[in-house]
């Protein structure tokens, strides 16, 4: 017998696996209970309340109709774990906080069950029981791990990219391995992760190599992810390094190195950038700079970006640009842009010719109309696209390939008039127009509908709405209308809803 089979001898743990492998089937579940709850990170000792629910989610058949049957089940469970055994202490330790488990089948179940995954009933348990906030926060980074290697074993990449990032305690090593697993398997934002970290241990080379993968795979965010850690040392390494990328590949990375240098307040490291891609012909990270100088009110610093802008070369480029000089209060440049493109003098003929020339265009159109203040001319546009709502097709009929981009637009035009006929008190035009657009995604007919009619206080009409459009098929908390929840919580004068998110049943969830 070697001297560690002498040392657990003496302590009794071949006693204490005995009686805890051939104890009944509602012991087991309590001592299985606790040894996964401390796996994922809740504290040595178990209130009795929590302990007999946690324990009674790994029952099953009778067993678990027993419990039901009984109320005296988890002291029966726990009467002989309590005990001393022949050669050994008390399996679970009690005193006024509770139980605890032997240290020897604590450490026994973190190898013998790590790879187990608790009843779904469990999670729900913890998450509606009361408990110290470090013990919930360790459980609930848990659970969202557990998830994901979930994911991850039924084949998405995905998965992977996530345990790496949710898990803080996880060492940079560990890390890493996870995301060169889930890069090797195709998630591509796996790459993007993986080279900040090489780039934080000071491995640059390995940094770069991982770059070049996602190069070859078609993604040039990994290269941004190191110009990014490099750019503030270093700028004219980071700009190269965007500047030796593939030319299909080059504007976007370079767009996005401005953006990132605009987030970090280098205002002109990013206007240099920016106009480089405006003088080779790509727009959108000079506006982009302007219309955000004018969201923070500086329309002075966005004018002068706007004059550096060269003459777009497209109809989607001019109203584009027609677009940020209107918001930034440049309406004569604006009107110039939209003179130059029509041909026309007068602003109905100007409205009129481009609308005929490229229909695809109206929605922008309207916007830039409205950003001037046309309000009547925006309104008008909008009408002329109103037709009767064709029926949708079942759901077993096929699509024409043209149906999604089609409908795109058609959507935006049903929720634009829904929310001017909202606007109006025309709240019976409004709702169909509002509810038409729902069903091709777009929610933010139902979302101006339902701000409306809560300003004239009719409370359950704007809950009704607000559920509607959060259940629109595309609308997520992320994307879509920002402001159906802020509607929902207004309508039912709940605050705790923006916190606490809904329920499955649209009933607003309870903190946990």
């Amino acid at each position: 017998m070697t001297s560690t089979a002498i040392t657990q001898e003496l302590a009794g743990t071949p006693d204490l696996l005995q009686r805890y492998e051939t104890a009944s089937a509602a012991a087991q579940a309590v001592v299985h209970a606790v040894m996964d709850a401390r796996r994922f990170g809740h504290g040595e000792w178990f209130p009795e309340g929590f302990l007999a629910a946690i324990a009674r989610c790994y029952l099953t058949g009778a067993d678990r109709h027993n419990t039901d049957d009984d109320p005296s089940w988890f002291q029966a469970a726990v009467a002989n774990l309590t005990g001393p055994g022949p050669a050994s202490g008390p399996v679970l330790h009690r005193n006024l906080l509770g139980y605890r488990l032997d240290d020897f089948l604590d450490e026994t179940g973190r190898i013998q069950r790590r790879f187990e995954f608790p009843p779904a009933e469990f999670w729900t348990v913890v998450a509606e029981t009361e408990m110290r906030s470090d013990s919930k926060t360790q459980m609930a980074d848990a659970a969202a791990e557990r998830l994901a290697r979930l994911a991850a074993h039924a084949g998405m990449p995905q998965a992977l990219t996530s345990l790496a990032r949710l898990g803080r305690r996880r060492s940079p090593e560990k890390k890493m391995a996870l995301l060169r697993q889930a890069a090797d398997l195709g998630d591509l934002e796996a790459f993007e992760w993986l080279v900040t970290l090489l780039e934080e241990t000071g491995e640059k080379e390995s940094a770069e190599s991982v770059a070049r993968e996602a190069i070859e795979l078609g993604s040039w965010r990994a290269t941004v992810s190191i110009a990014e850690c490099r750019d503030f040392d270093f700028p004219d390494e980071a700009e190269q390094m965007i500047r030796d990328l593939p030319v299909e590949m080059r504007w976007d990375a370079m767009a996005a190195l401005a953006d990132f240098r605009d987030s970090v307040d280098d205002f002109e490291g990013a206007e240099q950038l920016a106009m480089t891609l405006a003088g080779c012909g790509h727009l959108d990270a000079l506006l982009g700079l302007a219309d955000d100088r004018q969201h923070r009110g500086d329309k002075e610093a966005a004018r002068r970006l706007l004059a550096r802008v060269p003459q777009p070369k497209t109809p989607e480029d001019t109203l584009r640009v027609a677009l940020s000089h209107a918001w930034a209060g440049a309406h004569d440049a604006a009107r110039e842009l939209l003179a130059g493109l029509s041909g026309a003098r007068y602003s109905d003929d100007q409205v009129a010719a481009i609308a005929d020339a490229w229909p695809q265009l109206i929605r922008s159109l309207h916007d830039v109309l409205t950003a001037l203040g046309e309000r009547i001319a925006a309104h008008r546009l909008i009408e002329q696209t109103e037709q009767p709502r064709e029926s949708m097709p079942s759901d077993g009929e096929d699509l024409p390939p043209d149906f999604a981009e089609e409908d795109e637009e058609l959507a935006t035009a049903y929720a634009t008039l829904a929310g001017f006929h909202a606007r109006r008190g025309e709240f019976e035009k409004a709702e169909p127009l509002a509810m038409a657009a729902s069903e091709l995604g777009n929610s933010t007919g139902l979302v101006a509908l339902g701000q409306e009619v809560l300003q004239r206080g009719d409370r359950a009409t704007a809950e009704r709405l607000a559920l509607c459009a959060i259940n629109t098929p595309e609308w997520s908390p992320w994307s879509g209308s920002p402001t159906a929840g802020r509607t929902l919580a207004e309508a039912r004068g709940d605050e705790n809803l923006l916190v606490w998110g809904l329920e499955a049943d649209g009933t607003t969830a309870k903190p946990w």
